[in-house]
């Protein structure tokens, strides 16, 4: 549920760093907006990625962020509103299940191919922890 934008090499310097473009809502357009605009489920669940996303990169991977404020994030895949339709801020997972018997096998499971996530700009300054 997070992304960052992927470096452009050969054009990566010491002292510049040039990136794909990502596309999706600023951060800080979400967390300004009424309460009219914007659900408040919607508003938790981006909590909710934003919080896991920042444990993973404390405790499990030792690589942090060091520039993350609204202003660095982007929202994509929030279909909210757009042609009438509402999108449910839950992440859906396609299941294929087969009951024999008296037991139930899942056979297949895949991701929606387009949940709601948050991309990560400027990754420019990350910090490692010592021991």
């Amino acid at each position: 549920f997070i992304r960052f934008p992927r470096p452009l090499r050969p054009y990566v310097t010491k002292k510049v760093l040039v990136e794909t473009y990502e596309d999706g809502q600023p951060m800080i357009d979400i967390i300004r907006s009424t309460e009219t605009e914007t659900s408040e489920e919607l508003k938790k669940r981006l909590a909710e990625i934003g919080v896991d996303a920042l444990l993973k990169m404390v405790f499990v991977d030792n690589l942090v962020h060091g520039d993350l404020h609204p202003g660095n994030m982007l929202v994509q895949n929030n279909n909210l509103g757009q042609d009438g339709d509402t999108c449910s801020t839950r992440d859906n997972l396609r299941i294929m299940m087969v009951d024999v018997g008296c037991d139930t096998f899942v056979m297949d499971v895949q991701p929606d191919p387009n949940p709601l996530r948050i991309c990560l700009l400027d990754c420019g300054i990350v910090s490692k922890l010592s021991e």
